[in-house]
C-alpha cells in the first residue's frame, strides 16, 4: 500500500540579508518534514494560493475563514488539500490568513490534522476557541529547544493519553500563547504545572490534535513525542485506506 501524503502548511518570510535581491521565501521547516518521513509519511508542501505577500494576522477567531481569499484561490487551495491524507501545522513566529481556511476545512472534512505551537493557535481559533498571551520565563534558545525543560500532566482516558501511554512527561513549550477557551467538541488533554493548556483534541474526529510544545524537536529521544507522529501518520494512512 502507498504511504499517506501529509501536507505541511508552508510559511513565508522576506529577509533583506538573505541575498542581494531580498526575495520573498516560502518554506517548510526541516525537522517538521523529517518527523513525517521518519514515521512513514510522505511530506508535501501546502502553499498559499495567493500571489505575492501573504499578510501576517494576529486574530482568526472571526467567522470569515476565507480571510480575503477569492473564489479561485479557494479552489486552488482546496485542490491542494484534496491530495492530502493528513495535514500538519508547524510552529513559527507568524501565522497567515490562509491557514485558518485550511484548519476549518480539515475539521469539517475530518482530515487527520496535527498542530504544533502556533499551529495549535490556528486550529483552536478556526474551530471556535481562543488563545491569550502569558508570561513565559523560558528563553527561545537552542538549549531549551532541544531539551525537555518542564513537565505536563496528561488527562487519563483521552486520545493523547492513549497515544503517549503516560500521565506525565517532560516537554519543551517555549512560546507565550496558550489556549484559554477550548473550542466546542474539543477537550484539553494535557496541562503544565501552572495550569496552562498544553494539548487540545477534538472528541468527534479521527485525529484532530494540537500541542503547545514542539515534539518535532524531541521525538528522536522521547518515545512519547515519537508516538504523536506515529499515531498521526497511522490515522492518515487509515483515512487513505477508507477512501480507496
Amino acid at each position: 500500500m502507498k504511504k499517506p501524503i501529509i501536507g505541511i502548511v508552508s510559511k513565508q518570510y522576506m529577509h533583506a540579508d538573505y541575498d542581494q535581491f531580498a526575495l520573498e521565501r516560502t518554506f517548510v521547516i526541516n525537522n517538521i518534514k523529517d518527523s513525517v518521513l521518519d514515521h512513514g509519511g510522505v511530506p508535501i508542501g501546502l502553499f498559499s494560493p495567493q500571489v505575492g505577500t501573504v499578510g501576517k494576522i494576529v486574530g482568526g477567531g472571526d467567522s470569515d475563514f476565507s480571510h480575503g481569499l477569492t473564489g479561485q484561490e479557494i479552489q486552488n487551495l482546496t485542490a491542494q488539500l484534496e491530495l492530502c491524507d493528513g495535514v500538519l501545522f508547524p510552529g513559527y513566529t507568524h501565522t497567515f490568513g490562509y491557514e485558518y481556511f485550511v484548519a476549518k476545512y480539515c475539521f469539517d472534512n475530518d482530515i487527520p490534522t496535527l498542530g504544533i505551537c502556533a499551529g495549535q493557535n490556528v486550529m483552536a481559533r478556526a474551530t471556535g476557541g481562543s488563545t491569550k498571551l502569558v508570561q513565559n520565563p523560558e528563553k527561545h534558545d537552542q538549549e531549551i529547544w532541544e531539551n525537555r525543560c518542564h513537565p505536563i500532566i496528561v488527562k487519563p482516558g483521552t486520545m493523547f493519553h492513549k497515544i503517549t501511554g503516560t500521565e506525565k512527561f517532560q516537554i519543551n513549550s517555549i512560546h507565550q500563547n496558550v489556549v484559554d477557551v477550548v473550542p466546542p467538541n474539543h477537550i484539553a488533554s494535557a496541562h503544565d504545572d501552572d495550569g496552562n493548556i498544553e494539548v487540545i483534541e477534538a472528541t468527534n474526529k479521527k485525529f484532530f490534535l494540537a500541542t503547545r510544545f514542539h515534539p518535532e524537536a524531541l521525538y528522536k529521544k522521547c518515545s512519547h513525542c515519537s508516538n504523536i507522529f506515529t499515531h498521526f501518520v497511522k490515522s492518515a494512512k487509515a483515512a487513505k485506506v477508507k477512501e480507496s
